[in-house]
């Protein structure tokens, strides 16, 4: 394997990653949740910005990310009484916003594949 095969591995790895952790985000935004951090990575903050309430963040360990929400623990101080956190939404939209990471994915993947099919047409 080459040095560029490597940058290139983990450049595709994370904008998955930030493609799945974009769909959460999206739809908690667009549900009314409060969104505290939209982060690439895990460990110590490597570059970010705020916008808003939001902090968003490239961290050291390219291994992951996510989404921090207010509330999505009841542990978390001021969660219950905030009504845009996780804990006071209805299921239905708790739902929604798991789901939604997982399903970014599958519209990417058929996204290629429609792409691919369009490129490379059928000879026959």
């Amino acid at each position: 394997m080459s040095a560029l095969q490597i940058v290139l591995a983990i450049l595709g790895v994370g904008f998955l990653i930030a493609w799945h952790e974009l769909g959460h985000y999206a739809v908690a935004r667009a549900l009314g949740m409060r969104v505290l951090r939209y982060s690439i990575g895990f460990g110590p903050r490597l570059w970010g910005f705020r916008r808003g309430e939001i902090d968003y963040q490239l961290a050291a360990l390219p291994l992951g990310g996510f989404v921090q929400i207010k509330g999505m623990t009841s542990l978390e101080p001021g969660a219950a009484e905030d009504p845009k956190s996780f804990i006071n939404a209805a299921r239905w939209r708790r739902w929604l916003v798991l789901a939604a990471g997982p399903g970014f994915n599958y519209l990417l993947a058929a996204f290629l594949f429609f792409v691919y099919l369009w490129a490379w047409p059928s000879p026959v």
